[in-house]
């Protein structure tokens, strides 16, 4: 299919023969789907740079955080003794948390030991330098669940720290599960108790 041209709007038009003013017509085109041709390529390299930024600002705030859980790094614990129903003794019982780093990922070993208490979990911590979330991960040997059935599903939030005005509280959630007297408790378990 050939294409007809309108050689009558091109500029001096009138002393030229129709395959030049066809020729000076197809250059202006040409020249037209150039400049559409750049103009699109600058919206891609703008697209492209802004996409590229938003890139790197997520990664630096990835690794800030990382580099803020190094502040969590050790052992943390909480013991306590309650009176028995009888009045007579009490029992004790006792959780250690203990948080590691494996390459550039945090882990917990979560340890609870007492009266009716026998709980060995390995959890993964998120988080920040003043807060983090430690959630299961599995049951480990040691644990008396361990070989019949996992204690919590996995992901199942355990417990949060937040470090405030120097002192460290906690919040309990599946691991209030575990404790002889606090999973009774149906409000919120919140306060000050484990210890660096």
């Amino acid at each position: 299919m050939s294409e007809t041209y309108d050689v009558n709007r091109l500029p001096g038009s009138g002393n030229m023969s129709a395959s030049d003013k066809r020729y000076l017509y197809s250059r202006e085109n040409m020249n037209k789907d150039r400049g559409q041709h750049q103009r699109m390529i600058k919206v891609i390299l703008i697209v492209f740079f802004i996409i590229l930024f938003l890139c790197v600002l997520y990664w630096a705030k990835l690794i800030k955080n990382r580099k803020g859980l190094d502040t969590w790094l050790g052992e943390y614990t909480y013991s306590e003794e309650f009176e028995h129903n009888n009045g007579e003794s009490g029992y004790w019982v006792g959780y250690d948390i203990i948080i590691y780093k494996v390459d550039s990922k945090y882990y917990a070993e979560l340890r609870g030991d007492g009266w009716f208490l026998q709980t060995k979990s390995l959890a993964y911590i998120n988080g920040d330098k003043s807060s983090i979330n430690i959630f299961f991960k599995e049951t480990l040997p040691g644990d008396s669940l361990y070989g019949i059935v996992e204690r919590y599903e996995e992901d199942t939030l355990m417990v949060t720290l937040t470090q405030q005005d120097g002192q460290l509280y906690s919040e309990w959630y599946a691991l209030r599960q575990e404790h002889p007297v606090l999973c009774e408790d149906k409000g919120k378990i919140e306060g000050i108790y484990f210890v660096n």
